[in-house]
């Protein structure tokens, strides 16, 4: 406890002092939030436009692609499922 009251009584003692610790401390806390706000945002954006752009928030595949992942898979009979796709109101990528 003689620590503590010690310590209280040295924070007022220098107060410049006092006042410099604690605005640093708290300008580096700001930058912190502000620099992990920036970060979460620009990875959010990133995960967007890799689902907008490259893979789509579904993908499409034939029953037996994922057993043999090969290039001339085909689906049967897409013409109709893209239009059924389409009716409901889903765009297509060719992706």
């Amino acid at each position: 406890m003689l620590i503590l009251k010690m310590a209280w009584r040295n924070i007022g003692r220098n107060r410049r002092r006092t006042v410099v610790t604690v605005g640093a401390m708290a300008l580096g806390l700001y930058a912190m939030v502000v620099w992990f706000g920036m970060l979460q945002g620009l990875l959010d954006d990133m995960e967007e436009t890799v689902v907008e752009v490259e893979l789509g928030d579904l993908q499409i595949h034939a029953p037996t692609y994922l057993d043999d992942p090969s290039l001339y898979t085909d689906l049967e009979d897409f013409e109709a499922l893209l239009a059924r796709l389409e009716a409901a109101g889903f765009r297509a990528s060719a992706r």
